[in-house]
C-alpha cells in the first residue's frame, strides 16, 4: 500500500492503462482512404527523435554562444567609452586649472 492508502496493484494497473493509451495515440497512422491503423514505432522514427534532440542541443548551444558574444561586446564598448570619457575629462581639467599645470 502507498501512504495515500491506494493499493499498489491498483496504481500499477492505472499506470499500465495510461501507457497503453499513450502508445495507442502515438502509433496512429492515417491511410489515404481515411482509415486509421495502428503500427508500432519503427527504428527510423526513434532515430528521428535522436536527431531532434541533437538539433535542439545544437540550437541551444548556438543561442548561448551568441548571447555570450553580445554581452562581451557590450561590456567592451562600455569600458572603452568610459575610459575615453574619463581620460578626456582629466585632460580638460588639467588644461583648465592653473594649479595642476606644470
Amino acid at each position: 500500500m502507498y501512504w495515500t492508502g491506494v493499493p499498489l496493484l491498483q496504481v500499477k494497473r492505472v499506470k499500465r492503462k495510461w501507457k497503453a493509451r499513450y502508445k495507442y495515440r502515438h502509433n496512429r497512422v492515417e491511410k489515404d482512404d481515411g482509415k486509421v491503423i495502428h503500427v508500432e514505432k519503427t527504428k527510423e522514427s526513434s532515430s528521428l527523435v535522436g536527431l531532434k534532440i541533437v538539433l535542439v542541443v545544437v540550437v541551444v548551444v548556438v543561442v548561448v554562444v551568441v548571447v555570450v558574444v553580445v554581452v562581451v561586446v557590450v561590456v567592451v564598448v562600455v569600458v572603452v567609452v568610459v575610459v575615453r570619457y574619463k581620460s578626456r575629462r582629466w585632460v580638460e581639467l588639467r588644461l583648465c586649472s592653473p594649479s595642476l599645470t606644470y
